[in-house]
């Protein structure tokens, strides 16, 4: 079963099934509360939902969720909130220009292709790669 490709309406029967709350109802919580907040509803949202209809408390449900989607890199690290004083968000600020050859076609495709892949493992195959030209580079400029 394709959890991000279920219906709210099937996402919602499946957590309520769901006997035993535990973590693993994450990847549910994260695509409902994606459909049910992208459509901006009052009073019939994704909080009023959670608050009628399952046993534990948004806040919770928040967590599970936020929690599988940075795990899967489909949500971005957290910056604010339970991040302490002391403690760094774990971010790499870094800005890179578009390059005058590539075509806003091809920046959008990137930008979908990140989306499909998710923010995590985007940047993992970019390091590899950074990290596999750079050495590249050095042992070419030894031989």
């Amino acid at each position: 079963m394709n959890i991000a490709k279920m219906s709210e309406e099937q996402l919602q029967t499946e957590l309520k099934k769901l006997a035993k709350m535990t973590k693993a109802m994450g990847p549910m919580l994260f695509h409902l509360r994606e459909k049910m907040k992208a459509q901006g509803r009052k009073g019939e949202g994704w909080g009023h939902w959670v608050k009628a209809n399952l046993p534990i408390t948004l806040r919770t449900a928040d967590t599970w969720a936020s929690d599988w989607g940075r795990a899967n890199g489909k949500q971005v690290p957290e910056t604010s909130g339970k991040i302490s004083k002391g403690k760094q968000a774990n971010v790499i600020p870094f800005k890179l220009e578009r390059p005058e050859w590539f075509t806003k076609a091809e920046e959008e495709a990137f930008h979908q292709a990140i989306e499909i892949v998710g923010d995590l493992k985007a940047f993992q195959i970019m390091y590899e790669a950074v990290i596999k030209a750079a050495n590249d580079s050095v042992l070419s400029d030894v031989a």
